[in-house]
């Protein structure tokens, strides 16, 4: 052994402890930021319009939606009117809907993925905080969603950062960059990537299953392709859905604790100003708004304001072929709700 080697001093041994330990860590974060595996750094370029909107894995619709939305406002086409909801408002259709609006009403689709009252307020007091004008808005529950929990932890259904203070920003990257290096997730997303099997290897599922197309002006989704299925061979198509058998109306509620009524007394504020309706829309299985919960919506928001249509649209919500799973109808269902609130 030669004795007389010089040894390291302690700075220099701890640096390279550090570079040990921080060159693989940065490596990693490179590689999450230029494959960008949840789409959530770069441009909405694998959202395609037009196209198959599941370009692999499923997305924060909350983020797309409020990319798009900013897209709008950049080209200096602000909306003035807003679709919300979670995702069973996807097929509330701007266009349909505009036939209801005062002329010059610029309609926009601003949903998220299972969006609950918290996440609703938090949209509606960006757009107030931004100055954007919301003259007409149809909001849209049921009672599914006005059971979520106030706070998610399904990362495409967290609130986009853009609705956030400033520091959450780190907490959104941290959430996705954990769930990226997640084993389970890497063993169905490494083949996907490689060789484009979308086959799910872990214990969940991470692709999007809907074959979407997308429109960018209005940020609506739709599924022609399952449309076309329905249409020709509606027997093809539900064989395998499982479809409740017994759609007797029940109702599991009541839902609104009394920190979702504060978060909708908020929303009420909110829409002061605003031409709106809130929708509450039928279920496939019949599970319709508990009376506690009508109450409390028509006190906060006023009768004239709350349409509980889980009832009397029971007999659309019974018919198969107007729904493409358990949770989301189509639009045939959405242009008759319209239809019902509009006419009155």
């Amino acid at each position: 052994m030669d004795r007389n080697r010089r040894q390291p001093s302690p700075v220099t041994f701890a640096l390279r402890v550090i570079g040990v330990a921080v060159v693989p860590l940065l490596m990693l974060v490179g590689l999450y930021v230029i494959d960008d595996p949840f789409n959530i750094i770069k441009s909405s370029a694998r959202y395609r319009p037009g196209n198959d909107a599941s370009y692999g894995l499923s997305v924060n619709k909350g983020r797309v939606s409020m990319r798009a939305l900013q897209s709008r406002i950049d080209q200096g086409d602000i909306p003035n009117s807003y679709i919300l909801g979670a995702s069973i408002s996807c097929y509330f259709e701007c266009e349909y809907w505009g036939r209801y609006l005062p002329v010059g009403s610029k309609p926009f689709h601003l949903d998220s993925s299972s969006e609950g009252v918290r996440s609703l307020r938090r949209k509606l007091q960006y757009l107030h905080d931004s100055s954007l004008p919301v003259d007409n808005a149809l909001v849209v529950f049921s009672n599914y969603t006005l059971a979520f929990s106030p706070e998610s932890s399904d990362l495409t259904a967290a609130d986009p950062p853009e609705l956030m203070p400033l520091p959450y920003l780190w907490h959104w990257h941290k959430m996705h960059f954990q769930a990226a290096l997640d084993p389970d997730f890497l063993k169905s997303y490494v083949p996907w990537r490689l060789v484009g099997d979308r086959t799910c290897y872990g214990s969940r599922a991470i692709f999007d299953p809907q074959p979407s197309c997308y429109d960018p002006y209005y940020n609506e989704e739709s599924i022609p392709a399952w449309d076309f299925i329905i249409y020709r061979d509606p027997d093809n198509y539900y064989v395998e859905r499982d479809f409740p058998a017994d759609r007797r109306m029940h109702s599991t509620g009541p839902h609104l604790d009394a920190t979702k009524q504060a978060e909708l007394r908020q929303i009420a504020s909110l829409l002061s100003k605003t031409n709106y309706h809130i929708v509450i829309a039928p279920t496939l299985d019949g599970d319709t708004l508990h009376g506690r919960d009508l109450e409390a919506l028509q006190h906060i928001f006023g009768r004239e304001h709350v349409n509980n249509l889980s009832v009397t649209m029971a007999l659309e919500a019974e018919a198969d072929t107007n729904w493409y799973d358990r949770v989301h109808f189509r639009a045939p269902v959405a242009r008759a709700i319209m239809d019902s609130i509009y006419s009155k």
